[in-house]
């Protein structure tokens, strides 16, 4: 019982120091995270970005002119979006990758980021706002 109890207290300054040790995230976090991804595809994270700017895009209740925007504008409007919600959380590395992935697939005809913007629109009945074989731009 000692034995137990001794370790409970070894673990307990552990467990707090931990959450002592996350330092806020800075501008500097953004750029770096925008430079990676940017520069490293990699499909589940640019998939999973995609979903999250479209979740903070509709939860931002869009206009019916916005709903209408060109392809890469609706893309750049979203990732907006997702930077005002993130903004107000000071997630400054999430911000920077989702701006990252952005930059990096803008001009291409599809992508996972694409494919996960539209999983989002689908399930809101919107999914003709984002589809495959559209070209870039439009």
């Amino acid at each position: 019982m000692k034995i137990l109890l001794s370790l409970l207290l070894l673990l307990a300054p552990t467990a707090a120091m931990a959450q002592e040790q996350k330092k806020p995230q800075s501008m500097r976090d953004a750029a770096d995270s925008f430079r990676i991804c940017r520069t490293i595809p990699e499909e589940r994270r640019d998939q999973s970005a995609g979903r999250r700017v479209a979740q903070a895009w509709i939860d931002s209740a869009p206009s019916g002119a916005e709903e209408r925007l060109p392809r890469r504008e609706l893309m750049e409007a979203m990732v907006k979006a997702y930077a005002a919600y993130m903004g107000e959380r000071k997630a400054y590395g999430a911000i920077g990758c989702s701006e990252g992935i952005l930059d990096r697939v803008e001009n291409q005809n599809w992508s996972s980021f694409h494919q996960g913007i539209r999983e989002v629109l689908m399930k809101q009945g919107m999914g003709d706002l984002m589809t495959p074989g559209t070209t870039a731009g439009q």
